[in-house]
């Protein structure tokens, strides 16, 4: 690897971690654990309710199906994860970064995704019914298809983002998307 590259990934590793916590490694089959380290790792199907994610790395992990409800997953590093279809009802997401995810046709009633990052993330077909989204990004994202009843969007931002009847937002969108 050249020294420009490698270079790159420690400044991305060194702006990930955070003060006084260092991530977990762990094996793809470890249980889940504050700080863990599943970058690319298999888990789609297995049940992990209540799971403590926080300021975990999972980018590029397969959680399609999984059952995830109440899981923690605060300050979490969720890049292009795919969380098609998952039990996430009562989930936490703040301040988790989850741009590019999948989670189209997932359950997210009731989940807090305060300051959440979602953008270009796919939410087709997603249920945020009651979720909290105050302050969320959702720039770029599709929500085509997503229940969104009670769902709390004070200063979510959604510039060119997909709505829930397939209209594209306003640039400077926010709360809600009207033309």
């Amino acid at each position: 690897m050249a020294l420009p590259q490698l270079l790159a990934v420690a400044l991305a590793a060194a702006a990930f971690t955070l003060p006084g916590i260092s991530p977990a490694l762990a094996n793809c089959q470890d249980p889940p654990m504050e700080g863990v380290t599943w970058d690319g790792c298999d888990v789609a199907g297995r049940s992990l309710p209540d799971a403590d994610l926080r300021n975990a790395f999972i980018s590029g992990a397969d959680m399609a199906n999984a059952d995830l409800t109440g899981a923690r997953f605060n300050g979490s590093f969720l890049r292009t994860t795919k969380l098609a279809g998952a039990k996430l009802a009562h989930s936490d997401f703040t301040l988790a970064d989850l741009t590019g995810a999948d989670l189209s046709g997932a359950d997210l009633s009731g989940a807090t995704l305060a300051e959440a990052t979602f953008t270009g993330a796919n939410l087709e077909g997603a249920d945020l019914s009651g979720a909290d989204l105050t302050g969320a990004t959702l720039d770029n994202a599709s929500l085509k298809g997503a229940k969104i009843d009670g769902a709390v969007l004070t200063r979510a931002s959604l510039d060119q983002t997909v709505w829930v009847d397939g209209k594209v937002c306003a640039e400077t969108s926010f709360e809600s998307c009207q033309k």
